[in-house]
């Protein structure tokens, strides 16, 4: 038997796959310092089930797991795989090849596995017994194991040689046999205890049985009293029924001419009830006429009430046109009175203005004839030059007037006719909306 391979994944510097073939004879591990050769041998302490972190130089068992690099994510789980050749069979199993695996999670939770069967830690210790190998063994020596071997003490020497001659795999299981047998005698005094306690209970126990016969037969006895009366009930019962079935025929006798009247009713009150259906559709008809001649009648009431407000409405502005109309006719009369009295007043300014003028012209006589009194006569004739003056002006002013009050009289009658007009339409909207009541 000889190590064939290991394979080391996720276990701390090597964060990939990677697998170590060996052949039989010395196989030598070279290489620079902090490159990963003393992690092997941690890897196969560590897979071989080595418990203690500080014999894989670590604080704590997680440790063993790929941390991370600049150029690598952490892991969150490390198996190493480590293959025996058996072709020797030094160990028991009928396999020329032995693997034994070992992963351990983020979490904590160790799993092992013999040729990739799940197992317990103590099989791998109970398979790798036989063969020398396992923790605390002479098959691993580390640095500086070799110094520690030699200045040990004798009790340690003596563990060591035990262990090289396969005495030790008989100490631990004498051990755990020790262990066992503890454990069985614990039981046993467990057992007589409660055997104990179970012939204390005997006793009473045995007088619950007798109880329980004499209960057994009482209830035997119960049921057949129960059962006897039970056959008298149903031997009465059937003599019971069996009058009720002459009874039953009696009556079904006198049920034959009652069924054919019954029969006969029945086909009256379905004729009955077609003629009360047929009724009742009818009246819901008559119903639904009703309800629709109602609605109608409601519209109806509705326009009309409608019609005698609008009517109502046009009585109210008819009134209002015709106080209008009144007052445009009192202002157009007003307005011909004045006129009137302008024109009165023009025909007086003109009179006033030929008489002024004729005085002019007999002062201008008078003025050629009358030489002295020149000067009296040029300040009397600058005065009326200046009435004249004051006249044509009011004549003017007048005349303005009376246009402006023309304009007003035509305006006037302007809107008299258009008030005449909106009047005559809304006389005729107001016969039409009449004829249109009358004919609704």
């Amino acid at each position: 038997m000889y190590l064939k391979s290991l394979t080391i994944k996720g276990f701390k510097s090597f964060p990939k796959k990677v697998e170590l073939d060996f052949e039989q004879g010395i196989t030598m591990v070279v290489g620079p310092n902090g490159s990963g050769k003393s992690n092997i041998t941690d890897a196969i302490q560590w897979v071989l089930g080595e418990q203690s972190p500080s014999a894989l130089r670590g604080s704590d068992m997680q440790d063993v797991i790929f941390a991370g690099s600049l150029n690598q994510k952490a892991l969150n789980i490390a198996e190493v795989t480590l293959t025996l050749d058996n072709s020797d069979n030094t160990i028991d199993l009928d396999f020329n090849e032995v693997s034994v695996t070992r992963r351990i999670l983020r979490s904590g939770e160790n799993q092992y596995f013999i040729n990739s069967t799940p197992c317990r830690l103590l099989d791998v210790y109970e398979l790798l017994h036989d063969t020398g190998l396992g923790r605390q063994t002479h098959s691993l020596i580390g640095q500086g194991r070799l110094e520690e071997v030699v200045n040990s003490k004798p009790e340690e020497k003596r563990v060591l040689l035990e262990e090289a001659a396969g005495v030790l795999k008989h100490k631990k299981r004498k051990e755990r046999a020790l262990r066992k047998l503890v454990s069985t005698e614990e039981n046993i005094s467990r057992a007589t205890d409660i055997l104990d306690e179970v012939n204390k209970q005997l006793k009473p126990l045995e007088s619950q049985v007798e109880k329980a016969h004499m209960y057994n037969g009482l209830t035997q006895e119960l049921q057949a009293l129960e059962v006897a009366h039970l056959v008298k009930k149903l031997t009465r019962v059937k003599k019971r029924w069996k009058n009720i079935e002459d009874e039953e025929e009696d009556v079904g006798k006198r049920l034959g001419p009652i069924q054919q009247s019954l029969t006969e009713l029945t086909k009256s009150i379905a004729r009955e009830e077609e003629s009360y259906q047929s009724k009742a559709s009818k009246v819901a008809e008559h119903q639904k006429l009703k309800d629709r001649l109602t609605h109608i009648n409601a519209r109806l009431e509705k326009t009309l009430s409608l019609q005698s407000q609008k009517a109502q409405t046009i009585e109210s502005n008819n009134k209002d046109f015709k106080e209008q109309y009144d007052k445009l006719q009192e202002q157009h009369n007003l307005k011909e009175a004045q006129i009137k009295n302008l024109r009165i007043q023009l025909r007086d300014l003109e009179e006033s203005v030929s008489s002024n003028l004729k005085s002019i012209s007999e002062k201008r006589k008078q003025s050629e004839q009358l030489a002295p009194s020149h000067n009296e006569i040029n300040n009397s004739l600058e005065l009326n030059e200046k009435k004249l003056a004051e006249n044509n002006n009011q004549i003017k002013t007048k005349e303005a007037e009376s246009l402006a009050k023309e304009n007003d009289l035509t305006f006037i009658k302007k809107e008299s006719q258009s008030s005449k007009q909106k009047i005559g339409s809304l006389v005729d909207k107001i016969e039409s909306n009449k004829k249109d009541a009358a004919s609704i």
